[in-house]
């Protein structure tokens, strides 16, 4: 069933889906933002930085009798500086939004199907949130030994079942 909510319920609900995991998920979503500003503050300082350099010391631009001179360099290098920390921020906010995603994503495999996170998530992620996967309780002894099935020309490769952890996290969600 689909099913839709209006955009800022689905964000409150995100976002409290994501603050329930709490600590290092947190962090890790905070931590994106950091960067997001860091980034964009220092592409623009350097950019601001360069374009001051070459409009100062230029000779196309220094020189009183070229077309191109320029009388006041800090205005240039703060529109410079400008523009490039738009256009910064542009790019950093896709990492930032890119990283919460991938976060929100691990989140949802971790509530829905907790041991299958290994599978899909990577070892530094799981590092980095201190991920530990439960324990199976012991399987009972069947009683009568199955014998493996025989691989032939017409069996079917796709007939293996879904594991049932995988099941229940597809009827969950």
């Amino acid at each position: 069933c689909i099913s839709s909510t209006s955009f800022c319920t689905a964000a409150k609900n995100s976002f409290g889906f994501v603050a329930s995991e709490g600590g290092k998920v947190l962090t890790l979503t905070g931590s994106c933002y950091v960067f997001t500003v860091a980034g964009t503050l220092g592409i623009s300082f350097l950019t601001g930085s360069f374009t001051y350099i070459l409009v100062s010391n230029g000779g196309m631009w220094t020189d009183k009798e070229s077309p191109s001179y320029v009388e006041n360099p800090h205005f240039v290098a703060a529109v410079a500086a400008t523009l490039a920390g738009y256009i910064a921020m542009c790019f950093m906010v896709v990492f930032e939004h890119t990283s919460d995603a991938l976060l929100y994503t691990y989140v949802w495999n971790k509530f829905h199907g907790h041991n299958t996170v290994q599978k899909y998530a990577s070892d530094s992620l799981a590092g980095l949130t201190e991920y530990k996967p439960l324990a199976k309780p012991a399987a009972k002894p069947s009683k009568a030994a199955v014998p493996p099935e025989q691989s032939s020309f017409f069996s079917n490769p796709f007939k293996r079942p879904a594991s049932t952890e995988e099941s229940q996290s597809l009827v969950r969600g």
